[in-house]
């Protein structure tokens, strides 16, 4: 997976010279409908009002994917822990399954990164799942779990990062923190692309999990 590119040097007058994550649209109480925000440039704000459109679009496009990861994931070792180890057994077979668990042993308030922990130790300790192309070898294992995260992590800076049109073209950048410290993140069409491509291998091997934990064939 093609990870994001960072940034820590940009002129602060550019990053602060359009900053399009605030609302563009007021209510008129007069006339009872939305307008907007007037501007002494017209055709630069619809400009600015179509870029916005469109990156928001493109985010949000990889956000909705991300949640069909998560919830696919889940779905895989809760059909696990039904067809095959319960969470006891887990804990019996696998320290970092104990780890993971700690003493509620429950799914209760599990999140996408710490499934995908859960994941990893899962395919460390059963070598059923050894059977799919993708995790035939540790090396195709090492990737599938850490390509994960990372597409996990990704995920994250999409969600919650600042969304920043930066200079006259309007180049869209995303403002995040990390260990207290700003930092950029360049929005192109081949990093949305790489992150569909990386959604795509993932619900493959995912959706190949589930049959094996099923006792369904793969193809």
């Amino acid at each position: 997976m093609s990870r994001i590119t960072f940034f820590k040097n940009l002129k602060e007058n550019d990053i602060n010279k359009f900053q399009i994550s605030t609302v563009m649209w007021e209510f008129d109480n007069i006339k009872d409908d939305f307008t907007r925000f007037k501007y002494e440039d017209s055709n630069k704000f619809d400009f600015i009002h179509e870029r916005f459109d469109m990156i928001s679009f493109g985010l949000g496009k990889i956000i909705r994917l991300a949640e069909i990861i998560n919830y696919e994931l889940s779905t895989a070792i809760f059909i696990y822990s039904k067809n095959k180890h319960d969470i006891e057994s887990l804990c019996k077979l696998s320290k970092d399954c104990r780890e993971i668990f700690g003493e509620k042993k429950t799914f209760k308030g599990f999140t996408f990164a710490k499934f995908a922990f859960l994941m990893s130790a899962i395919l460390k300790m059963d070598s059923d799942f050894y059977r799919i192309t993708d995790l035939n070898t540790k090396e195709k294992r090492k990737t599938f779990t850490k390509t994960l995260n990372y597409f996990i992590e990704d995920r994250n800076y999409f969600a919650h990062g600042h969304l920043e049109l930066i200079g006259d073209n309007l180049r869209p950048h995303l403002q995040v923190v990390i260990e207290n410290r700003d930092y950029y993140i360049k929005i192109s069409e081949e990093l949305i692309n790489t992150y569909i491509n990386t959604f795509q291998y993932l619900l493959d091997i995912i959706y190949n999990i589930n049959r094996v934990s099923s006792n369904i064939p793969l193809h």
